[in-house]
């Protein structure tokens, strides 16, 4: 099947199911508003940014190198997995050790026991990882998206029935726990793919030369995104964190959809095609096109009508992150472009150009965001819509400048 051919196919499955999920997620997410807090949202949303930078030290870019290589083996596949594993292991007990510290530095005592607990789920994802790169390398489209949807709906019940019993920020927790639970039990039927006691320094080499940089640049690249959480957490309380979360969680809601499901299909497929770079050029600005196209008029819609939306579907007690949600619209809508063309330096094995990408980019980010600050929550929204369509800009360029697009030039 021709490239385009298998990308549509690709694309509709993922599509479906990515509509399927985020629509229970959309639902789930409104009936969890109107049983919690924003400070609730808040508790957890500033764990699940420390959760973030550690997830990057636990996959080091092997499972990227791993889709990528072609002529993988099943001892690769294990040398990941256990890598993966020892890393999510050293990870957990770190966070476990600093917990005490992270409570006390955000002035929230309870973030101590929720830290502990939510940092069980970076176990089961490294577990899950290896069978997840398998599915999509394998273009097995249709069962990724089942087990997405079955992991959903499955930690929903969960949360949405310890929230309605008065847990507060713990259903959020365990509807977390159980969903990484779900999910690895899913994949892990469906693939069918068990790891050998086998761990090949070989592989490592190979994996850890691609995947050093792809590290250093991701742990940068999370920091500054989760900077926004520690910065509110730490500057305008819990409810505020909580506020900006859900903003967040919304203006993103369209952007991640089709991001997800552009890369999630196209990643394996043009890896494939690494030698082409003309080819691939073409292929990603045709994908970021598309993403303006659909983005753009959607989320113009949501700033436009954010009040009211906000009034109805969450209710009152959430009205305060209308504004917030008008501003991060506008960003949001590039932030596909952003990861497309990140990806596509992947896709070449260009971690190194990434790498210095991040040490571009994000001192400028970092600027805006302590600049803001000093003026409120909502020049903090600014600042980050004005970081990803800046981001979005220079990797266009770079993915450009290293595909060595001219004219007349060769493939």
């Amino acid at each position: 099947m021709s490239l385009s051919g298998e990308s549509a196919r690709g694309m509709a499955w993922t599509a479906a199911g990515k509509i399927a999920v985020r629509g229970l997620q959309f639902a789930i997410g409104i009936v969890l508003a109107r049983l919690l807090t924003p400070a609730d949202f808040g508790l957890v949303g500033v764990v699940a940014a420390f959760i973030a930078v550690s997830e990057t030290f636990v996959d080091c870019g092997f499972s990227l190198a791993l889709m990528r290589k072609l002529d993988r083996t099943d001892e690769d596949a294990s040398t990941v997995f256990w890598f993966s594993l020892a890393a999510a292991a050293a990870c957990y007990l770190v966070l476990f050790a600093a917990a005490p510290a992270i409570a006390a530095f955000f002035g929230m005592p309870e973030l101590a026991a929720i830290t502990r607990v939510v940092s069980v789920g970076l176990v089961f994802g490294a577990m899950a990882s290896v069978p997840q790169a398998l599915l999509r390398v394998n273009h097995r489209f249709a069962a990724q998206s089942a087990v997405l949807f079955a992991s959903v709906a499955v930690s929903a019940l969960v949360g949405v029935a310890l929230a309605w019993s008065g847990l507060g920020a713990w259903a959020l927790v365990w509807q977390g726990l159980v969903w990484h639970a779900v999910n690895l039990a899913l994949l892990a039927a469906v693939t069918r793919w068990r790891p050998r006691l086998a761990f090949s320094r070989a592989s490592f080499r190979t994996f850890f030369s691609f995947g050093w940089r792809h590290l250093c640049s991701s742990v940068v690249n999370t920091v500054c995104c989760q900077v926004y959480t520690f910065v509110t957490g730490r500057f305008f309380g819990a409810a505020a964190t909580g506020a900006f979360s859900r903003a967040a969680a919304w203006a993103v809601v369209g952007p991640q959809f089709v991001h997800e499901t552009m890369i999630n299909v196209n990643y394996p497929l043009l890896a494939e095609r690494q030698d082409r770079p003309r080819e691939l050029l073409r292929a990603y600005e045709r994908l970021s096109a598309l993403s303006l196209l659909l983005l753009v008029p959607a989320l113009a819609l949501l700033a436009a009508f954010a009040e009211p939306v906000v009034r109805t579907v969450l209710g009152e007690q959430w009205l305060v992150c209308a504004p917030y949600l008008r501003i991060l619209a506008a960003g949001a809508a590039f932030e596909p472009a952003q990861c497309l063309f990140q990806n596509l330096l992947y896709v070449r094995g260009r971690t190194d150009t990434v790498l210095v990408l991040e040490a571009v980019e994000k001192p400028v980010v970092l600027a805006l965001v302590f600049a803001a600050i000093p003026f409120g929550l909502g020049w903090l929204c600014a600042a980050k819509s004005a970081a990803t369509i800046f981001m979005a800009a220079v990797n266009y360029v770079a993915a450009r400048c290293k595909c060595r697009i001219r004219e007349g030039a060769k493939e």
